[in-house]
């Protein structure tokens, strides 16, 4: 077994297993991997772990030379936090800009765009294990830097896989770090011309990036163990409305909205609820800022493991993301991690999300769920489904059978296999 699947290189700023979104993504990718084929090395950030059983190494602050200088020059004093890590790509370049906020980027870009230096036992490490191909979501300047020196030194190609569409906001918010921006761009194609073939998170990001960088891209998302059956609900008369997720990225201001349409049904006489799981940090920082209505639940964290029975013994499944315009360019081509669970439950979908975004193009596309883009369609579509039992089960039937055909573990991972494999062999090395 172990012949068809080469020696990973994995250069990334989460580790396998990880709690965050792409953190369960990258497990879900490569459970089926043999992990003595997998060697990690992880620009983390503090909080990056190794739950896969392959060997993974944090780099260590001295990689980047220049900004351990000057964290140690400012430790103790009110700027060091600010040095600690390099931007990651995951959450790049989202919020409103100030003055300070522009000023402390410009610092920030500058710093990722120093020298990196391989330390001596990273080196003996990765010289043992004679890699086939590195994997890597080239998420920041440090990550791009890191993947190139090995793609050279080995002389091996690369698989680059984006999950957001975080090239378009690194480096944005002002004219201060825009040159920086632009660095990035030249990093990704400057990898990207040693890639055969490489993915997105979206069949949408796969088309943009084709046609952006003008490289072959295939598509994969977050694959699951999709169930043989389901029990779908009958009529009901009290119907739980559940969502999984953050709330960053303003997803709370779209949960709100729900939430009070949601609690003018009730007024009408329906019995409506909605069920909130996040984790505690993002219950606190948000739920301050919300309307206190009563149809809200607050659910807190849910491990893995229990997701797909919280699904279950919910009527309907609430994906929402933020109608901000800087937001809307960093998830226009992304597809949630928890869509794919969503999907398989069985359960109908409702989407109250910006309708180009690469998510809600999919249920309209596929089928699943019904997609509202503003208020008064959302009431009109929560309507539909509180009224009709019928279309719920037929949505949900919808949803199992696109997750059977697209999101099944074993199709995932043999489309990012047969990606990876594309690359085996030298790359095509330009100094």
């Amino acid at each position: 077994m172990n012949s068809q699947y080469p020696r990973l290189l994995i250069i990334n700023g989460t580790a396998i297993g990880d709690g965050s979104g792409t953190g369960v993504t990258l497990g879900n990718l490569f459970s089926n991997w043999p992990t003595k084929n997998i060697l990690q090395l992880c620009f983390s950030n503090g909080n990056s772990f190794d739950a896969s059983g392959s060997t993974y190494i944090p780099f260590p602050p001295q990689t980047a030379y220049i900004d351990n200088i000057v964290r140690k020059v400012f430790a103790g004093t009110n700027l060091s936090h600010r040095f600690n890590q390099g931007v990651q790509g995951m959450n790049a370049g989202i919020a409103l800009p100030t003055l300070k906020s522009a000023l402390h980027d410009c610092v920030r870009a500058l710093l990722d765009d120093s020298p990196i230096q391989m330390p001596g036992p990273i080196m003996k490490l990765v010289d043992e294990y004679q890699p086939n191909v590195i994997y890597s979501n080239l998420a920041g300047l440090r990550i791009l830097k890191s993947v190139l020196f090995f793609a050279k030194h080995y002389k091996i190609k690369i698989v680059a896989h984006f999950m957001d569409d975080w090239p378009s906001t690194i480096y944005t918010t002002s004219v201060l770090s825009q040159w920086a921006n632009k660095t990035v761009d030249r990093q990704i194609r400057h990898c990207l011309s040693h890639s055969e073939c490489s993915l997105g998170i979206s069949e949408y990001m796969a088309e943009e990036y084709a046609k952006r960088f003008g490289v072959q891209f295939t598509w994969a998302c977050n694959p699951i163990e999709v169930p043989g059956q389901v029990c779908l609900l009958t009529d009901e008369h009290q119907l739980t409305f559940t969502y999984i997720g953050g709330l960053h990225l303003n997803r709370w201001k779209s949960l709100e909205i729900i939430a009070e349409a949601l609690e003018g049904f009730n007024q009408q006489g329906y019995q409506t609820f909605l069920d909130i799981y996040t984790k505690e940090e993002d219950r606190l920082a948000f739920q301050p800022q919300m309307k206190a209505l009563s149809v809200i639940n607050w659910k807190g964290h849910v491990s893995a493991e229990r997701v797909p029975a919280i699904l279950q013994a919910s009527n309907v499944l609430v994906h929402a993301e933020s109608f901000d315009a800087n937001i809307i360019d960093f998830t226009r081509y992304s597809f949630s991690t928890k869509l794919s669970e969503y999907l398989a439950s069985g359960r109908p979908i409702v989407a109250y999300a910006p309708r180009d975004i690469a998510s809600t193009r999919y249920i309209e596309k596929y089928g699943g769920g019904l997609v509202a883009d503003t208020p008064q369609t959302l009431y009109e579509q929560l309507q539909r489904l509180l009224m009709d039992a019928k279309l719920r089960r037929q949505l949900g039937s919808r949803g199992l059978e696109l997750a059977r055909i697209h999101h099944q573990k074993d199709v995932v991972q043999q489309r990012v296999l047969d990606a990876i494999q594309s690359n085996l062999g030298q790359a095509s090395l330009v100094k």
